[in-house]
């Protein structure tokens, strides 16, 4: 059920860096032609500025409302829900993918509807609020069971997988995983399918599989060079690394560390520079080249420091002053170990006051839920809304067997009388 909101974001994919915004919005006329064209810029920032995002989103919103357009306000809503919740502000993202719930169902927009589920799983699942964030994402599959979106079904697969990973049931995850990769390859999705790839590999080392974890790490390796993800090859490497450590055969492990290190410098992208230096720090430690252990720990630290990453701080403090204590330096060592001690209260204190604000939201959230009636366990009402939306496609297809037998039976009658 795609309507022409999709059409224009796929557009936008394509050609949105080469649209003037400035003579856009000025030749936007009437209220259809403002919110397509504020949509429009929006999507140019969706990868670069949360905030421009948002802000585009809301003015498309606010023109769009002039129109009686449920398909229009309820995808630009959905989408707004999504800036919302990558901006971490979590609860006008619930009450946007509400309300944009009620815009797909006057219409019964399944796919919409479903959409608006996905976003709701993410947003629990932020929230740590699994079994929420499980049934949402199980919701989503339905439907796009039932609308035989191939591509879909095989991203719902994989959030339902990664719950289960979460909840410690890998074989559940692993299971689900391989679904969705059955489904990516059969559509020859690459892009997707590395992703998944790499997941089954992940899944493979927590139980213990080696083997086969490597052999799904190799096949996302290949894919992603393929398709010529560099920073995805990277990440990649860095798994193996983890995989080879997991087996102390951390010669293979440095050697992928040190590749992968070696590809974020080269395109001087530094995101989450700190793990390469962590694993190889742990590597020098276990086969006792301290030296440089230590340049690795105090390179680590001082981007950790620079960044406020106080986990890394942390683990590069321990590390430190392991190697000091290894080499004999123990007043180092010792200052070291102050140091990882009072930043592992801090982390501590800072779990704490996350938690207390997960449970705070999901209470906040319970009473946006409640009013809104998404919650599937309120009312016997809310769960025949749920299902009349799917149950539609049921009624209209038998209407249409029905209309079409009895067409039949009356050229047969006619030609009989003839």
């Amino acid at each position: 059920m795609c309507n022409y909101i999709t059409i224009i974001l796929m557009f936008i994919s394509v050609f949105g860096t080469s649209i003037n915004v400035d003579s856009l919005l000025l030749n936007a006329n009437t209220n259809i032609e403002k919110a397509n064209a504020y949509i429009k810029v929006a999507e140019l920032y969706k990868d670069n500025d949360v905030n421009k995002y948002m802000s585009n989103y809301v003015l498309a919103l606010k023109y769009a409302q002039k129109l009686n357009n449920d398909s229009l306000v309820g995808s630009i809503k959905t989408n707004l829900g999504i800036a919302y919740i990558n901006a971490n502000k979590l609860k006008e993202a619930e009450k946007q993918l509400n309300s944009a719930y009620y815009n797909f169902f006057n219409i019964s927009n399944d796919y919409g509807i479903a959409e608006v589920y996905t976003s709701l799983g993410r947003l629990k699942y932020f929230q740590k609020n699994y079994v929420s964030a499980h049934e949402y994402w199980e919701e989503a599959l339905n439907i796009y069971k039932l609308l035989g979106n191939n591509i879909k079904i095989a991203g719902a697969y994989s959030n339902v997988a990664v719950i289960h990973g979460v909840l410690g049931d890998n074989k559940t995850a692993l299971k689900n995983f391989k679904l969705s990769a059955k489904i990516l390859e059969k559509e020859q999705n690459k892009k997707h399918l590395t992703s998944t790839y790499i997941n089954i590999g992940i899944t493979y080392m927590k139980l213990g599989d080696y083997t086969n974890a490597e052999r799904f790490l190799n096949k996302a390796v290949y894919l992603k060079k393929i398709i010529g993800d560099e920073i995805g090859i990277s990440y990649t490497y860095l798994n193996l690394s983890q995989l080879f450590f997991q087996k102390n055969d951390f010669k293979k492990s440095l050697d992928y560390s040190l590749k992968s290190l070696d590809i974020k410098q080269k395109l001087n992208y530094l995101g989450e520079i700190t793990k390469n230096y962590n694993i190889i720090c742990q590597i020098y430690i276990n086969i006792e080249e301290y030296d440089n252990a230590l340049n690795y720990a105090l390179e680590g630290l001082r981007i950790s420091e620079e960044n406020n990453i106080i986990k890394d701080e942390a683990s590069f403090n321990k590390y430190i002053s392991e190697i000091y204590n290894k080499i004999g330096e123990t007043e180092r060592a010792n200052y070291y170990l102050h140091e990882y001690n009072t930043l592992k209260d801090s982390l501590i204190k800072l779990e704490n006051y996350d938690k207390e604000k997960a449970i705070t939201n999901n209470k906040e959230n319970e009473t946006v839920i409640t009013d809104t009636l998404i919650n599937k366990s309120s009312d016997k009402n809310n769960k025949i809304k749920k299902t009349t939306s799917i149950n539609h496609y049921i009624i209209i297809s038998s209407i249409i067997v029905l209309l079409f037998i009895t067409a039949i039976i009356i050229i047969i009658l006619i030609k009989k009388r003839k």
